[in-house]
């Protein structure tokens, strides 16, 4: 084996090495994240519109507007721990990433729904409808839409 090959090997062992502790800690690191939730829905002419926003140190607020009625209303809470914990653990950053929807169905009098997630090393959004395929992140979809009715029942 020429020294040229042996420094091949050393550097390409050494590359993947690298890598894979460098992924593992990108991990560890999201995992110890402060992350905050952004989730709500909005829509066309004479359609309500909510957000709900979860924050890591558990406040929770919840706002609703209805244009046609002119119902409005706001509150204000704070969840347990485990629930945050419960909501995480549902959560896929590279799930997550992988959606890339840009929807507008509130331009033809639809109802967009929208998710942008931020952490202190990454954020991202999307804005989807009924028809878009969010399948990956539907677990931890039904868990917010759940927080958000708790919100609505008080």
């Amino acid at each position: 084996m020429s020294q040229l090959q042996f420094n091949i090997i050393i550097l390409l062992t050494a590359s993947c090495f690298w890598n894979c502790t460098k992924i593992g800690t990108e991990q560890e690191d999201f995992n110890n994240d402060e992350i905050n939730i952004y989730y709500g829905s909005f829509g066309g002419w004479c359609i309500s519109k909510d957000s709900l926003s979860i924050f890591s140190n558990l406040d929770t607020h919840f706002k609703y507007k209805d244009h046609c009625t002119d119902a409005d209303f706001e509150t204000s809470q704070n969840i347990e721990q485990g629930e945050y914990n419960v909501l995480l653990n549902s959560f896929s950053r590279s799930e997550f990433e992988s959606l890339t929807y840009n929807s507008c169905a509130r331009c033809s009098d639809g109802i967009d729904h929208f998710l942008y997630i931020v952490g202190s090393n990454f954020s991202h959004r999307i804005v989807y409808s009924s028809l878009d395929n969010i399948e990956p992140m539907e677990n931890f979809v039904m868990q917010l839409d759940r927080i958000k009715e708790d919100h609505q029942a008080n």
